[in-house]
């Protein structure tokens, strides 16, 4: 439950995915996988581009829109 509730899904949300007849606890735990997979790929890049942020204020040098 913890891990749907991660993922955003409400307790009735929840409730009616592992009520259903064709859930399997296996296939669900690999698709997390590869979605907490892919939102830790995206919190990377953000960090990234952050920390160039951070890099590019302090030398006191403003970055390209395209880099932004």
């Amino acid at each position: 439950i913890l891990l749907f509730r991660a993922m955003g899904m409400e307790l009735r949300e929840i409730g009616e995915t592992l009520d259903a007849p064709q859930y399997r606890r296996l296939e669900a735990l690999k698709q997390h996988r590869l979605n907490t997979l892919e939102r830790r790929r995206q919190l990377d890049e953000l960090v990234e581009t952050i920390d160039a942020s951070i890099r590019e204020m302090e030398k006191g040098i403003t970055m390209k829109q395209a880099d932004k």
